[in-house]
C-alpha cells in the first residue's frame, strides 16, 4: 500500500473572506474619486473668494486636497497591487488604511480645533468605525492562510 499524500486543501485565490477587502479596495478609490469631482465647485467657490479667506485657512484646504490625491493614488496602487496578486498587496494596503484613519483623524482635529467645531456623534462614530475597520484589515491581511497563499506564495 503506497501512502497517500497529504490532501488537506489550502484556501486560496479572491474568495471567502477577502472578498470584502478585495470590494473595499475596489469600491474606495472610486469613492474618493467621486468625492473629489464632488467638491470641485467648492473648491471654484473658494478661489473665487480666496482674499477674503485667511492664509491659513487656504494652506489648510490645499494640504487637505493634496492629501487627499495621495490618498487616492495610494487607493488606486493598492488596486493595482490587488489585481496583479503582487506580494506587496496585503502590507500595502494596510498601510493605505491606516493612513485613511489617520487623515480622517488629523481632518476632523483640524476641523475641532481651528474652525472651533465640536465632533459631533456622527464624525465620533465615523472615526471609530474607521479605526475598527483598519485594525480588523490589518489584523486579516497579517494572519489569514488565504491571505499568504492568494499573495505571498
Amino acid at each position: 500500500m503506497t501512502a497517500r499524500p497529504n490532501d488537506k486543501r489550502t484556501p486560496s485565490g479572491f474568495s471567502g473572506w477577502l472578498l470584502l477587502p478585495g470590494l473595499m479596495t475596489v469600491v474606495t478609490p472610486l469613492l474618493l474619486f467621486a468625492f473629489h469631482i464632488w467638491l470641485i465647485p467648492d473648491y471654484q467657490l473658494l478661489w473665487a473668494i480666496k482674499s477674503r479667506v485667511s492664509p491659513s485657512h487656504l494652506l489648510l484646504i490645499a494640504s487637505e486636497f493634496f492629501a487627499n490625491l495621495v490618498l487616492l493614488a495610494a487607493f488606486f496602487s493598492a488596486l493595482y497591487f490587488f489585481g496583479k496578486k503582487s506580494r506587496r498587496y496585503p502590507s500595502f494596503s494596510s498601510l493605505v488604511m491606516s493612513g485613511l484613519f489617520i487623515f480622517a483623524l488629523v481632518d476632523v482635529s483640524f476641523d475641532h480645533f481651528y474652525n472651533q467645531q465640536a465632533v459631533g456623534s456622527g464624525r465620533a462614530f465615523g472615526l471609530l468605525a474607521l479605526f475598527v475597520i483598519s485594525v480588523a484589515w490589518w489584523m486579516y491581511m497579517k494572519s489569514s492562510n488565504r491571505v499568504k497563499n492568494t499573495f505571498l506564495n
